[in-house]
């Protein structure tokens, strides 16, 4: 599984793809979720989820490249969750 990091702009973007947007009001309090692109609408989402969970549910849909987006932008991905293309 490759993990792509896109903006909002980009994810808004999407066609049949899975995106996870991952984001924290606080650093304490991470939360993720699952979405579902077809044909340029959501079909389906799922959370929140902890990272681990989200980056293993989107693994599971079979695509080979995940569409990652982080809220706020200033929000820093860790490194035991995978490596950012």
């Amino acid at each position: 599984m490759i993990l792509k990091l896109i903006s909002d702009d980009q994810a808004a973007e999407l066609t049949d793809s899975i995106l996870v947007s991952v984001g924290a009001e606080d650093p304490d309090n991470v939360t993720a979720g699952v979405i579902w692109m077809a044909e340029g609408n959501v079909v389906s989402d799922e959370g929140p989820l902890t990272v681990p969970e989200a980056l293993t549910l989107a693994d599971d849909q079979g695509k080979e490249t995940v569409y990652i987006t982080l809220q706020p932008d200033t929000f820093e991905w860790l490194p035991e969750w995978g490596t950012l293309g």
